[in-house]
């Protein structure tokens, strides 16, 4: 399904031009695929997936592997209809050995954490809990990222992005940057950027020019080496709404990205908790109406948890208590996120014997300590060819805050 998808997007992506100069086109098979806008299309597929394989290592075969398919190629393709099996084919054979060799070459370097360089208070965090719970992700710094905050990622065609923001000194505002893991590249997109950046349909929004009532929104095609288009002005209360569904640093809510579960805090749910507006965001504000008629009538008592607010049943489910009658000086819960595929929280907390990033599996209904530093912080999952991974924050002053990417075992 994943290669599927990948191979949808590098078609929707490409336009009829072949690899090469159709007006040098020489052989018959040359002339059938400029002639043929799906041959011409496929042909330019073929070629990014090539380029992008030799800039892996452990390809060093592959020009010589590429040299004899052109000859196949070209002794093989009598008409479109078998010219089409052919490149379909290498398609294939190319989307798997991309991932597989991406994927490879992104782990290299990951470890799981050091339980002797782990600092007295994450190392006594990850004792306090029961060794089904503590499931450390394989992680690694990412190279190039200056201080980063708040990064999202996602991935298109046959590459993964990272986004972040830093704060620049000599200009006095924030900087917005493209980090690119699998080749280590980490480029500025804008500056001068407020409040929060969010990916939808392959493009990268971010906001700026912030006034009482209006903001500024700009768009950026992904993987493009382009100037960000300046959108247009919207008004403030629809840019909260935007930031609600978007925002990483919201310490008490979140809404899936399928927008039919809410997550919010066990605390805001409580019969002692003060009926007021929740949310700029109508959908989520209805939502959290639900839940609190919920639980109303059917309270409960735990404090400083996640509660699931499920529209399509009606039904609040609560993350399991892993701290049950274990003393904690503090488990405050921040920075709530939803996967992809709307199964999953992943989450930051405070707290001296509990830090840092956990996972909440909703569906098996477990909870896992996936990074055990009380200095992360800021987690945002994405999915790469099936493989699980987050991008967050290592806070810190010494060295300043760093930029960390997380695969799941």
């Amino acid at each position: 399904m994943k290669k599927s998808l990948l191979l949808l997007s590098l078609l929707a992506t490409s336009v009829q031009a072949a690899s090469f100069n159709c007006e040098l086109a020489a052989t018959p098979t040359e002339k059938m695929i400029c002639a043929n806008p799906s041959l011409s299309t496929m042909d330019e597929v073929i070629h990014q997936l090539y380029t992008s394989a030799l800039k892996t290592p452990g390809n060093d075969t592959l020009k010589t592997e590429q040299r004899s398919w052109l000859k196949f190629r070209d002794n093989s393709c009598d008409d479109r209809a078998g010219c089409e099996t052919v490149f379909q084919d290498r398609i294939n054979r190319l989307l798997i050995k991309v991932s597989q060799e991406n994927i490879a070459h992104l782990s290299q370097g990951m470890a799981l954490p050091d339980e002797s360089a782990l600092d007295q208070t994450s190392a006594d965090a990850a004792k306090n809990i029961a060794a089904e719970v503590y499931q450390p992700w394989l992680r690694k710094e990412v190279n190039h990222a200056k201080n980063p905050t708040v990064p999202i990622a996602t991935s298109v065609n046959h590459e993964i992005y990272i986004y972040y923001k830093y704060y620049n000194d000599s200009k006095g505002g924030y900087e917005l940057r493209e980090n690119k893991p699998l080749t280590h590249e980490d480029r500025f997109i804008a500056s001068n950027v407020s409040g929060d950046i969010y990916v939808k349909n392959d493009l990268l929004y971010f906001y700026t020019n912030f006034s009482d009532d209006m903001v500024m929104e700009h768009s950026h095609v992904i993987g493009a080496y382009e100037e960000p288009q300046v959108g247009k002005y919207i008004a403030l209360k629809d840019y909260y709404e935007l930031s609600f569904r978007t925002n990483q640093e919201s310490s008490s809510s979140a809404l899936s990205e399928d927008q039919k579960k809410l997550a919010l805090l066990t605390n805001d749910l409580l019969p002692s908790k003060e009926i007021t507006k929740y949310s700029y965001d109508s959908k989520v504000e209805a939502l959290f109406q639900k839940a609190k008629s919920f639980a109303e009538s059917h309270p409960f008592t735990e404090k400083n948890n996640i509660a699931v607010f499920d529209s399509e049943t009606n039904r609040i489910k609560l993350m399991p208590n892993i701290m049950k009658d274990k003393p904690i000086l503090e488990w405050a819960i921040y920075n709530m996120v939803w996967s992809e595929d709307n199964q999953s929280i992943y989450f930051d907390n405070y707290a001296m014997q509990m830090a840092c990033i956990w996972k909440y599996d909703i569906h098996g209904d477990v909870v896992h300590k996936i990074v055990p530093e009380h200095e992360a912080i800021n987690p945002f999952p994405f999915t790469y060819q099936g493989q699980e991974f987050i991008v967050y924050i290592l806070s810190g002053y010494n060295p300043g805050n760093r930029l960390m990417i997380a695969m799941k075992p």
